[in-house]
Protein backbone atom coordinates (compact mmCIF):
# COMPACT_ATOMS: atom_id res chain seq x y z
CA UNK A 1 0.00 0.00 0.00
CA UNK A 2 1.59 3.60 -0.92
CA UNK A 3 1.17 6.24 1.41
CA UNK A 4 0.20 9.72 0.42
CA UNK A 5 0.67 13.21 2.80
CA UNK A 6 -3.04 13.69 1.31
CA UNK A 7 -4.33 10.61 3.60
CA UNK A 8 -3.29 12.28 6.58
CA UNK A 9 0.36 11.39 6.75
CA UNK A 10 2.81 14.31 7.01
CA UNK A 11 5.62 14.73 4.20
CA UNK A 12 8.59 14.06 7.24
CA UNK A 13 7.06 10.97 7.70
CA UNK A 14 6.35 9.81 3.85
CA UNK A 15 9.55 10.87 3.23
CA UNK A 16 10.73 8.34 5.37
CA UNK A 17 8.72 5.64 4.66
CA UNK A 18 9.88 6.42 1.07
CA UNK A 19 13.44 6.61 1.86
CA UNK A 20 13.04 3.12 3.99
CA UNK A 21 11.46 1.42 1.11
CA UNK A 22 14.02 2.20 -1.47
CA UNK A 23 16.75 0.50 0.68
CA UNK A 24 14.84 -2.33 1.57
CA UNK A 25 14.66 -2.55 -2.41
CA UNK A 26 18.04 -1.66 -3.06
CA UNK A 27 18.96 -4.34 -0.46
CA UNK A 28 16.76 -6.89 -1.89
CA UNK A 29 18.20 -6.15 -5.23
CA UNK A 30 22.01 -6.71 -4.15
CA UNK A 31 20.95 -9.68 -1.74
CA UNK A 32 19.41 -11.28 -5.69
CA UNK A 33 22.89 -10.12 -7.15
CA UNK A 34 25.21 -11.58 -4.73
CA UNK A 35 22.48 -14.64 -4.68
CA UNK A 36 22.83 -14.78 -8.34
CA UNK A 37 27.21 -14.80 -8.52
CA UNK A 38 27.23 -17.00 -5.39
CA UNK A 39 24.94 -19.75 -7.84
CA UNK A 40 26.93 -18.84 -10.87
CA UNK A 41 30.19 -18.95 -8.81
CA UNK A 42 28.69 -23.14 -7.55
CA UNK A 43 27.64 -24.14 -11.15
CA UNK A 44 30.77 -23.41 -12.28
CA UNK A 45 32.62 -25.55 -9.79
CA UNK A 46 30.12 -28.28 -10.80
CA UNK A 47 31.04 -28.07 -14.24
CA UNK A 48 35.11 -27.82 -13.40
CA UNK A 49 34.52 -31.02 -11.08
CA UNK A 50 32.22 -32.98 -13.96
CA UNK A 51 34.76 -31.92 -16.79
CA UNK A 52 37.76 -32.91 -14.77
CA UNK A 53 36.11 -36.25 -13.45
CA UNK A 54 35.29 -37.07 -17.32
CA UNK A 55 38.72 -36.47 -18.45
CA UNK A 56 40.21 -38.50 -15.03
CA UNK A 57 37.62 -41.04 -16.63
CA UNK A 58 38.96 -40.92 -20.21
CA UNK A 59 42.46 -40.85 -19.18
CA UNK A 60 41.60 -44.43 -17.06
CA UNK A 61 40.29 -45.94 -20.44
CA UNK A 62 42.75 -44.69 -22.50
CA UNK A 63 45.52 -46.20 -20.39
CA UNK A 64 43.59 -49.20 -19.70
CA UNK A 65 43.27 -50.04 -23.70
CA UNK A 66 46.55 -48.59 -24.45
CA UNK A 67 48.52 -51.63 -25.36
CA UNK A 68 45.45 -53.59 -27.58
CA UNK A 69 46.13 -49.33 -29.54
CA UNK A 70 49.21 -50.02 -30.03
CA UNK A 71 49.02 -53.59 -31.08
CA UNK A 72 45.87 -52.20 -33.65
CA UNK A 73 47.95 -49.57 -34.19
CA UNK A 74 50.96 -51.28 -35.76
CA UNK A 75 48.53 -53.84 -37.54
CA UNK A 76 46.81 -50.92 -39.12
CA UNK A 77 49.77 -49.47 -40.47
CA UNK A 78 50.75 -52.46 -41.74
CA UNK A 79 47.58 -52.99 -43.64
CA UNK A 80 47.42 -49.64 -44.90
CA UNK A 81 51.24 -48.69 -46.04
CA UNK A 82 50.07 -45.31 -47.58
CA UNK A 83 48.84 -44.30 -44.12
CA UNK A 84 50.10 -42.57 -41.44
CA UNK A 85 49.92 -43.24 -37.91
CA UNK A 86 47.48 -39.55 -37.10
CA UNK A 87 45.13 -41.46 -40.04
CA UNK A 88 45.14 -44.58 -37.62
CA UNK A 89 44.23 -41.68 -35.06
CA UNK A 90 41.93 -39.85 -36.66
CA UNK A 91 39.99 -42.75 -38.43
CA UNK A 92 40.39 -46.01 -37.64
CA UNK A 93 41.10 -45.46 -33.28
CA UNK A 94 37.68 -43.97 -32.55
CA UNK A 95 35.66 -47.30 -34.15
CA UNK A 96 38.17 -49.55 -32.81
CA UNK A 97 38.04 -48.06 -29.15
CA UNK A 98 34.41 -47.79 -29.92
CA UNK A 99 34.30 -52.13 -30.05
CA UNK A 100 37.11 -52.32 -27.32
CA UNK A 101 34.83 -50.70 -24.67
CA UNK A 102 31.93 -52.31 -26.03
CA UNK A 103 33.20 -55.85 -25.36
CA UNK A 104 34.97 -54.91 -22.17
CA UNK A 105 31.23 -54.03 -20.98
CA UNK A 106 29.96 -57.22 -21.59
CA UNK A 107 32.76 -59.15 -20.55
CA UNK A 108 32.29 -57.38 -17.22
CA UNK A 109 28.47 -57.51 -17.15
CA UNK A 110 29.03 -61.48 -18.13
CA UNK A 111 31.34 -61.76 -14.75
CA UNK A 112 29.04 -59.73 -12.91
CA UNK A 113 26.25 -62.25 -13.76
CA UNK A 114 28.27 -64.97 -12.82
CA UNK A 115 28.86 -63.83 -9.80
CA UNK A 116 25.33 -63.35 -9.06
CA UNK A 117 24.81 -66.81 -10.11
CA UNK A 118 27.54 -67.99 -7.81
CA UNK A 119 26.00 -65.68 -5.28
CA UNK A 120 22.54 -67.18 -5.80
CA UNK A 121 23.42 -71.21 -5.67
CA UNK A 122 25.39 -70.44 -2.31
CA UNK A 123 27.90 -72.87 -3.45
CA UNK A 124 30.41 -70.24 -3.36
CA UNK A 125 31.36 -67.58 -1.50
CA UNK A 126 32.48 -64.24 -3.03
Amino acid sequence: MSYRPSQGYTDAFYQRWAADQAAAKAEQEEMQRANAEARARYLAGLEAKKLEEKQRAEAAIEAELAPQKERAKRQWLYDHPDKEAKDFERNAWPLLKANLLEEQDEQRLQAEIEAQRRRNSGRYSI
